[in-house]
């Protein structure tokens, strides 16, 4: 239960105790040993009901406090198991509502234990298996199946953690759609959107002192990180866009962008290292280790935050933060057990190494980036063109093999440095493309 409130991926927990504690029951008179099984658990929903609390299950045994190796084994062996049950189940030609929890669930662990490509694949069967049953259906009668699609009907109330997590999406698929159009006063009106539904949130959500118990307080510090990681990228075009080697003016608005992206950069980094002192949870997901090390290799790249002496503590407080005994344990370098993703181990390495610190503040050591060199840059206007301009550059699967074309010359042996910086998140972009797994150890 500490992990559900922030995987909110069942639709009504309380009945899923209550048909969990029904399948213990079964189990404990046997009726899964008698021949044959009875009529009760032999239809392919009970199977599917199977599969979703092996899937629960394997996503606890990640959160637990098991050893690196141990706690690998059984979430993995869990998964499979439940894996095992859908296709029992028949899950892509008789897909029910344990059947699409289920697929959710095991997403999320995928995704989690550093399976992120898979994670994306599996979504997407998710979504469609979701569509057959009509649940993104407005109308739809079935009040379970449109929680499952994030309904935002009840932004005119006090919205819980789960409710604003639900009503940001609308605001991150307008980002989407409309990315290749960047107005400043666009960015603006969405901050203030934003804004908006935060306030709406409960008290305690808002202002930590109003916290009446420790889950309030980790749901209001995991809802404090999302909610600066979504602040960042929607300024994200004006962090794409710094860095240039020739002065810009900036209107008042392209300033204030810029200001907010600064402070949500520390406050995300900030609030990760609050939330990893009280709880695994942070250093377990997915989503909270890649707005960690997003937001502190931004901090360490961008021109104007690295020479600040918050941003060197903030960069060595956060590889302390990776630096636990089980990332040390000889058993977590192997690709098995370590649950970071290659990409995050790539990111992790990189901030530990390609960054030295003198009187003046960070500096990029580009030797460091192995391969950096003969990378395909952007173009000397500092943004990337085109068919990248919708690219999100925060999601490490995002346009992996996409190669923007810049000029060049053919004769060349040793692809320089551009005599200007690259952008930040161009720079991100570079760090997180890189597929090999690198070794993670600290000394």
């Amino acid at each position: 239960m500490r992990v559900f409130p922030f995987n909110p991926l069942l639709v009504d927990v309380d009945k899923f105790e209550l048909d969990m504690y029904g399948y213990l029951r079964a189990y404990t008179a046997g009726e899964f040993k008698s021949t044959p099984i009875s009529n009760d658990w032999g239809k392919e929903r009970a199977i599917g009901l199977i599969s979703l609390i092996l899937a629960v299950l394997s996503s606890a045994a990640h959160f637990s406090d098991l050893t690196g190796s141990e706690r690998s084994r059984v979430c993995y062996d869990l998964a499979r198991r439940s894996f095992q049950a859908l296709r029992l189940a028949n899950f892509l030609f008789r897909p029910t509502l344990e059947v699409v929890q289920t697929m959710l669930v095991l997403g999320n662990m995928l995704q989690n234990t550093g399976q992120s490509d898979a994670a994306w694949a599996w979504l997407g069967t998710t979504a469609r298996l979701a569509q057959t049953l009509h649940y993104h259906a407005r109308g739809s009668q079935t009040s379970s199946g449109r929680t499952l699609c994030l309904d935002v009907g009840s932004q005119d109330l006090e919205l819980t953690y789960h409710g604003f997590m639900r009503a940001i999406c609308p605001i991150s698929t307008t980002v989407l759609n409309n990315d290749s159009c960047y107005v400043a006063s666009a960015t603006i009106d969405m901050l203030e959107q934003l804004d908006s539904l935060h306030r709406k949130t409960k008290p305690y959500l808002q202002d930590p002192d109003r916290c009446k118990s420790s889950l309030e307080h980790l749901q209001h510090l995991a809802l404090k990180m999302h909610k600066c990681f979504m602040v960042t990228f929607l300024c994200r075009p004006e962090i794409r866009n710094a860095n240039r080697s020739s002065a810009i003016a900036l209107s008042e608005q392209q300033l204030r962008i810029r200001r907010r992206a600064e402070d949500n950069l520390v406050e995300a980094t900030k609030t990760f290292l609050e939330f990893r002192a009280v709880s695994a949870v942070p250093l377990r997901s997915w989503s909270m280790v890649h707005t960690a090390l997003s937001s502190v290799l931004l901090l360490c790249i961008w021109e104007e935050t690295r020479v600040k002496p918050e941003c060197r503590y903030l960069r060595e407080n956060v590889i302390e933060a990776f630096s636990s005994p089980e990332f040390n344990d000889p058993a977590s370098a192997d690709g098995n057990t370590q649950w970071l993703s290659p990409r995050h181990i790539h990111a992790l390495v990189t901030l530990k190494d390609a960054f030295t610190a003198d009187e003046s503040g960070l500096q990029v050591d580009y030797n460091a980036m192995q391969g950096w060199n003969n990378a395909d840059l952007v173009g000397q206007s500092g943004f990337i063109p085109g068919i990248i301009d919708a690219w999100d550059p925060f999601a490490e699967y995002a346009m992996n093999d996409f190669q923007p074309s810049v000029p060049c010359d053919p004769g060349a042996t040793n692809m320089e440095l551009p005599t200007m910086d690259p952008s930040p998140t161009n720079y991100l972009d570079f760090i997180l493309r890189v597929k090999r797994r690198k070794t993670l150890t600290f000394a």
